[in-house]
């Protein structure tokens, strides 16, 4: 055989090969056995489209109406889980169960976390004014607008005539201060000059030594020019007002949005002020009272006086009667029983109560007097 005829007769075996090849790996990509990307995208996707539309028009969908399922909203916070389904997306799984069509299984949502921002707290939430005419200290926070205009807690205190007038941003801090004529005083605060907020003035550098008269004079003018507070007051300020605070002193006929709370009044030979959270603190050991029967006799007619029925003391041991709130009422005109509830609170903010049950009889006033 010529070398020309060998040639032509290997070119058509190794055609006839290839062909056989080919033939062979359409079968098996037909069987899904190898992978799309033996025939390149176009090829591949020619194919798919052809074996859809077959499928899709023996099914009964219209090819090109096939329902596909939208993307999840991408409003979750967080950790948070959508679970929230539009109407259209319920429309179109029931289309697909009508017409046979199993949806594909979607690949659950992926809600990728928030990172939080962290925000440095305000270092200044709070802004202090002090009456200086009127013995009070309001303490302000801040609105939505960031305005110091809402006021949180009222202070009695005593100012004096070198106190000065102004906005001054604080200065120190000191848990226990020596001040002038060889006193100190706890928690101070530093405003301007040797101007302090403290607690009343003790005699040694203790918590025992409190001056009683110093005390009793709160919400009157009687410091050196210092601002004097009760030992709560004072750490309250030194605890949540950090230096650079500003804090107005002013002159004013109104005392305050909050009024101008009270101060408990100490016995002679009183070492702690009241008010101080120590533990070693005796006054802890000490509560008000309201001293009063637990059924009380009233005649038809008799008049109802329950002031006079009752005795309430503080924390001190100071008659407190008249700031007695009662509950109930009494018909002197109606027999039967009426029970009474009564309820005090003191200046340190202890809390009493007791409770007297009223018997009006029907035996008018007269026949009593009469019988008696």
């Amino acid at each position: 055989m010529k070398p020309l005829e060998k040639l032509f007769l290997g070119s058509a075996a190794v055609a006839s090969i290839f062909l056989a090849l080919v033939f062979l790996l359409f079968a098996l990509q037909k069987q899904g056995i190898l992978p799309v990307a033996v025939f390149g995208d176009k090829a591949w996707r020619a194919q798919q489209e052809e074996t859809e539309t077959k499928e899709t028009k023996i099914k009964g969908v219209p090819v090109g109406e096939v329902p596909t399922k939208k993307p999840e909203r991408e409003e979750a916070s967080a950790g948070d889980t959508i679970v929230e389904e539009s109407t259209e997306n319920i429309e179109n799984q029931e289309q697909l169960a009508s017409a046979g069509i199993e949806e594909e299984t979607a690949m659950p949502s992926v809600v990728l976390p928030v990172p939080e921002v962290e925000t440095e707290p305000d270092p200044y939430p709070y802004y202090i004014k002090v009456n200086k005419k009127q013995n009070c200290v309001t303490i302000y926070q801040k609105d939505a607008a960031g305005e110091y205009t809402v006021p949180i807690k009222a202070m009695i205190c005593s100012t004096g005539n070198a106190t000065p007038l102004g906005v001054f941003g604080s200065k120190g801090k000191y848990v226990m201060k020596g001040l002038i004529h060889g006193v100190f005083g706890q928690y101070s605060t530093w405003i301007t000059g040797n101007i302090l907020f403290h607690s009343v003035p003790s005699a040694r550098a203790t918590k025992d030594s409190v001056s009683v008269r110093n005390y009793n004079q709160l919400g009157t003018t009687a410091s050196a020019g210092c601002i004097r507070l009760t030992v709560a007051d004072a750490k309250w300020i030194y605890d949540n007002c950090e230096i650079g605070t500003l804090i107005e002193i002013y002159e004013g006929e109104e005392v305050g949005p909050l009024g101008k709370p009270e101060a408990i009044k100490l016995p002679d030979g009183s070492k702690w002020d009241p008010t101080d959270p120590d533990p070693e603190n005796p006054w802890h050991e000490h509560q008000p009272s309201i001293a009063v029967e637990n059924e009380r006799l009233l005649y038809f007619g008799e008049e109802w006086t329950p002031y006079e029925d009752i005795e309430a003391l503080d924390t001190c041991g100071n008659d407190i009667t008249q700031k007695v709130e009662i509950v109930g009422e009494v018909d002197c005109y109606q027999p039967g029983s009426y029970p009474i509830h009564f309820t005090v609170t003191d200046a340190v903010g202890k809390t009493a109560e007791a409770a007297c049950n009223y018997i009006v009889l029907p035996v008018p006033v007269q026949e009593k007097e009469t019988s008696e």
